[in-house]
């Protein structure tokens, strides 16, 4: 019985999918933040958590986590597509809504012109053309105007996710390209793969001017423990901390993410 009822619905969703309009899930705190940031928040069905920003997004309707995804009830809502972005969900999960006749598309966001290409396209879809420009070359230019006004001189940095363990942004990371658009040399962007597991012997002895961390993801004490480690060996190294979302979830708010990070310097 439950599976005639997901092939009902598989039916219906293929049939909807075909007309014109119609309303999206956003797979991904980005796509979310993004649909809002060019005026179409309205043409969301349903969201995946987080969706804390902007305060908007969390009246909409849960239908994915960190869990899962909530197929049926995907399903039932007869979206137009879902929305996401490369790595947050995997590939077969992917592949059940397809099967279900939803269609899904997953963009990939490892460089900021990525993320601006992500941008252009999903107002394309939501009928959104113009103003997802507008914010693509706003983008494009505050970055442009940060980079050209910071001092030659490039520090060297580590970009570490996680502390426990120590997972560190490499070659192909969206965090490397920050790093670069922010006045910073990552001493790790050319060794694959994107994130990796790195010792607290490998990090110290890459001599990073700085260390930054991701604020609100790694917990107090793991914090200050791996500070008071590593300035046993070089008491001059500098530790920088910065909002998760803003460097961690790509999206309309890059640009602050890229300022706080030059700022550090």
């Amino acid at each position: 019985r439950r599976c005639f009822c997901l092939i009902l619905l598989a039916v219906c969703s293929a049939a909807l999918a075909e007309r014109p309009g119609g309303r999206f899930i956003s797979l991904s705190p980005s796509i979310t933040e993004i649909m809002f940031a060019i005026g179409a928040g309205d043409l969301l069905a349903g969201v995946t958590t987080p969706a804390d920003h902007p305060p908007e997004a969390s009246k909409k309707e849960i239908v994915a986590s960190y869990d899962g995804i909530l197929f049926e009830k995907i399903a039932a809502m007869r979206p137009r597509e879902c929305l996401t972005v490369r790595g947050m969900q995997s590939g077969e999960s992917l592949d059940v809504l397809r099967r279900l006749g939803i269609r899904v598309t997953e963009y990939p966001v490892s460089t900021l012109e990525e993320l601006i290409a992500c941008i252009v396209d999903v107002g394309k879809k939501c009928g959104r053309e113009a103003e997802a420009g507008k914010l693509a070359d706003r983008i494009r230019i505050s970055i442009d105007r940060i980079s050209k006004g910071l001092q030659f001189k490039k520090d060297k940095a580590v970009f570490l996710v996680g502390l426990d363990p120590a997972v560190a942004a490499g070659k192909g990371s969206y965090l490397n390209d920050l790093c670069r658009a922010a006045g910073f040399v990552n001493v790790l962007e050319k060794v694959p793969p994107s994130y990796s597991v790195i010792s607290f012997d490998t990090i110290a002895g890459l001599a990073p001017d700085w260390i930054i961390l991701p604020e609100g993801e790694i917990g107090k004490e793991s914090r200050e423990e791996f500070v008071r480690r590593i300035r046993t060996i070089n008491k001059n190294i500098r530790i920088g901390e910065i909002n998760a979302d803003l460097i961690m979830r790509p999206g309309p708010r890059v640009v602050e993410g890229v300022e706080k990070l030059a700022e550090l310097r």
